[in-house]
């Protein structure tokens, strides 16, 4: 058995910088306290390594010699935050054997190291083995042994190329500065590959490390990014932007193929440069640990009273579907709503979308609730002879048709005239609007929330993040 465990063994960090000048010397306490936060300590390191060592002798039991069990991820690359509990065990197969007997072989020899304890089998490219040790939450996946990405059989072989990436060219100190990076990310919520945060994986913080070389490398260059891209090993040769679309580039070491920032979206991307940029101007314990502030319910009417908008809120059955299609769904069903009623002439000043996995609500703030009864439809140019003929057969039932300086306008009926009504046409004819399929039966059973509702204690944390998001 090989196991890639490293965060067992700590050294000692060393190289401090001097205290030469007041601001180094104000940002050397910073790293310290957050560190002492962030950072496990010998008491947990050995427990967590003792459960490690625990769980590898049983994969190896249960699988043979020809298999091998490894440990992936921040734990074995000594970058994990404290109390971040989560194993990624591999079992790597050679490539003798076919996708579906390694996939099933796999998840046996899982099942046999878990026994015991009560256990689910999940689907990413394929199934792997999710379970809980010792209160340590384990993912046990089963995939192909191999030494570069050209042998690559699965998508999940690239992690083991991963881990070996990171622990051949990350220093002791380097690796507090991924836990600093993480930290930083966290509190700004961009931290975290699923897509519901569309944020930086921990790979990706390891790789800006190692790129920037420290906490504040990545700041500094992060501050002055614009259409970022970043190839440490040049695969695309100064063609990043050309190979990927997306509003970052960093393109994985192991897979030049692949941009390891594919899902960071482009207001994550937002959020960490000017906060950057904030902490760099004055740097404090703040940008690591902000408390989050809910507003009470009596001063969330006073603030929506203030700012004279009108809102249109919907909360419906979540779909049964896994976090990672859950979430981009919903965003689209929102932006579907927004749709919907910007056609019929309503415009939103904002929106927003939140789900607990049970429950969804889509939410979206309105400059005006109702429309007049007619609405206003510029036409061509009076030089268009042809097009103002279609243009006035197409409006003759039009209340006024006129000239209005070089075009024809026409004074109409307006179709819907209350904000409410336009969210009650999408909701029957979901599809038109580009409601996912997915997401069309629970939408068009949804209940109109009105402010008591929005104000209750199971909405009242998003409304308040809503109402009062505030760069600092």
């Amino acid at each position: 058995m090989r196991m890639q465990g490293s965060f067992c063994e700590r050294e000692k960090e060393g190289n401090k910088k001097k205290r030469g000048e007041r601001g180094n010397m104000k940002i050397g306490q910073i790293r310290k306290a957050v560190l002492k936060r962030v950072k496990p300590d010998t008491k947990e390191e050995r427990r967590l390594c003792g459960i490690a060592q625990t769980i590898c002798e049983k994969m190896r039991k249960a699988a043979p010699n020809s298999v091998s069990v490894e440990l992936m991820g921040s734990m074995s690359k000594g970058t994990n935050l404290k109390g971040k509990t989560d194993f990624d065990f591999f079992l790597l197969f050679p490539k003798s054997y076919a996708k579906h007997e390694m996939c099933m072989l796999g998840l046996s020899y899982a099942k046999k190291a878990a026994k015991g304890t009560p256990y689910e089998i999940r689907y990413a490219e394929h199934p792997y083995l999710k379970t809980t040790i010792d209160g340590c939450k384990v993912d046990m996946v089963p995939a192909y042994k191999i030494k570069s990405i050209e042998e690559k059989g699965t998508s999940v072989d690239r992690s083991q190329l991963h881990t070996k990436y990171v622990k051949g060219r990350m220093g002791e100190k380097q690796k507090d500065d991924v836990r600093l990076l993480k930290q930083f990310m966290k509190n700004i919520g961009v931290y975290g590959a699923e897509l519901r945060v569309e944020g930086f994986s921990g790979y990706a913080c390891e790789l800006l490390i190692l790129r920037y070389g420290s906490f504040e490398g990545v700041l500094k260059a992060a501050a002055k990014w614009k259409a970022p891209s970043i190839d440490i090993e040049n695969h695309q040769k100064g063609n990043e932007r050309k190979a990927f679309d997306a509003p970052l580039v960093l393109v994985d070491p192991v897979d030049g193929k692949r941009n390891v920032a594919a899902v960071v979206s482009q207001t994550s991307l937002g959020r960490f440069v000017l906060s950057a940029r904030s902490f760099l101007k004055k740097p404090s314990l703040k940008h690591f640990f902000s408390e989050k502030v809910v507003r009470g319910k009596k001063n969330l009417k006073e603030m929506i009273k203030k700012r004279k908008t009108k809102f249109i809120a919907l909360e419906f059955s979540a779909p049964n579907l896994v976090e990672d299609i859950l979430w981009p769904q919903l965003k689209k069903t929102a932006k579907a709503v927004v749709s919907a009623l910007e056609t019929f002439g309503f415009a939103a000043l904002g929106h927003y979308f939140w789900s607990d996995g049970k429950r969804c609500v889509v939410f979206v703030e309105l400059l005006s609730w109702q429309l007049p009864a007619v609405r206003k439809v510029p036409g061509p140019l009076i030089e268009l002879e042809k097009d103002v003929e279609g243009f006035m057969r197409a409006h003759k039932n039009a209340q006024n048709l006129h000239v209005e300086h070089a075009r024809i306008v026409a004074i109409e009926k307006r179709k819907i005239e209350m904000a409410e009504k336009a969210v009650r046409l999408a909701m029957k004819n979901p599809q038109k609007y580009g409601v996912p399929e997915n997401f069309i039966k629970c939408f068009s059973r949804a209940k109109f929330l009105g402010e008591a509702e929005l104000l209750s204690e199971r909405c009242r944390e998003f409304v308040s993040d809503y109402y009062t998001r505030k760069i600092e």
